[in-house]
């Protein structure tokens, strides 16, 4: 049994279940029953439908009328769909970033890419879809927009979860990540691209990027 440290209750086993997720031992759209949950943390179930709630706002799990809670299981269409609202939230946490950093934000994010670097030449796919997360979060963070950080981490949870599935069923692409696509945002960040280089640009090399490795990901799903 996974153990259960010193945090709110609902939102540690918020978390025990997201791990469950990431790993496949909870798949995309199977049903989560809070008694089962509960008997085997050896909790009630008040805490455990508190959890549900709290991975609903995460996009990890939803509530089906008639039906209970189950994991999200993200479509084609729906990833397309994530994607094309992320694209101009990305630009415009970029272009807030870029106004509110300052040179001492810089070292954490160089450290990020440092070892987001370091795993991608490894093939470490699960620390280098960890470090990826941390990086674009901070990025964020750096927009000092707290909706629009909000937003943004609503719409990559199951995004992103449904990257790191794969690492659990053989079906995750190979890492696209080693190239200068994320140098190129801190380096636009801090102020070090050429002046007509645009935000839209530079997220455009981005998202380039993350549509081929979803239509790599979503190939490899098919039968």
């Amino acid at each position: 049994m996974d153990r259960l440290e010193r945090k709110p209750l609902a939102w540690q086993i918020a978390e025990i279940i997201e791990q469950w997720i990431l790993r496949q031992e909870l798949r995309p759209g199977q049903p989560i029953r809070e008694l089962h949950i509960a008997r085997q943390l050896a909790i009630s179930q008040t805490p455990v439908r508190e959890a549900l709630r709290i991975l609903e706002q995460r996009g990890l799990v939803v509530h089906i009328p008639h039906r209970g809670t189950v994991v999200t299981n993200l479509s084609e269409d729906d990833i397309r769909q994530i994607l094309a609202v992320r694209r101009p939230l990305e630009v415009l946490a970029l272009e807030l970033a870029r106004q509110h950093a300052t040179p001492s934000d810089e070292p954490e994010l160089r450290d990020l890419l440092d070892r987001l670097a370091a795993a991608g030449e490894k093939d470490d796919l699960l620390e280098y879809h960890e470090l990826h997360a941390a990086f674009h979060r901070r990025v964020w963070s750096l927009s000092r927009n707290r909706y629009l950080v909000d937003t943004l981490e609503r719409l990559c949870r199951p995004l992103w979860a449904f990257y790191r599935q794969r690492l659990y069923t053989g079906r995750e692409p190979p890492l696209f990540g080693k190239g200068p696509k994320h140098r190129l945002v801190l380096d636009f960040i801090f102020g070090r691209c050429d002046p007509s280089v645009t935000a839209e640009q530079v997220m455009d090399v981005h998202f380039r990027h993350v549509h081929t490795v979803s239509e790599t990901a979503e190939t490899a799903g098919r039968p």
